[in-house]
């Protein structure tokens, strides 16, 4: 028997993995959209700061929020990544942290999606995505339900912390 975590089509629906992450790690998923045209949202933790990915939110892709920018306004905007109803697709995200810098790369189905590079300290969760949870990989959907068949995180360097 097949078993999805699944996220609610409600506002903001949000789910924190059991691990905290410290440093460089990756996170490979695969997973469905089920309903909605909302987007996926994947808050990462990035050394002292915290970012938002936001994957097929409306038709766009990015990271929420650089320099005070949100995912449709800054350097990492993307319009062409789709995520159909019913159709498998695979997100894989980088995330290498050194000396107070951060390069944050995202494939989505093996093809390269968005790439950003620079300082931590430029990189904040938008509030609505916000959480005191800090070091911990949440995942999020708005005004649509996705089912996860997988979600793998790897730390790079220095091991994750298994909370439970």
């Amino acid at each position: 028997k097949e078993t999805y975590l699944l996220t609610h089509k409600t506002n903001r629906s949000r789910l924190s993995l059991p691990v905290v992450v410290p440093g460089s790690y990756s996170v490979k998923s695969r997973l469905v959209r089920l309903s909605g045209e909302g987007g996926l949202t994947l808050v990462l933790p990035v050394d002292t700061a915290t970012v938002a990915l936001q994957v097929d939110d409306k038709g766009v892709t990015g990271l929420s929020m650089i320099d005070g920018k949100d995912a449709v306004n800054n350097d990492t905007t993307e319009t062409d990544v789709d995520l159909p109803i019913d159709d498998a697709a695979s997100v894989e995200v980088s995330v290498q942290v050194e000396g107070g810098r951060a390069d944050i790369r995202v494939k989505i189905d093996g093809r390269s999606s968005l790439k950003w590079q620079g300082d931590v300290s430029d990189l904040t969760a938008p509030p609505a995505w916000a959480t005191d949870e800090k070091g911990r990989i949440v995942i999020g959907s708005s005004s649509a339900q996705f089912a996860f068949e997988t979600i793998e995180v790897r730390p790079v360097g220095e091991g994750a912390k298994r909370l439970r």
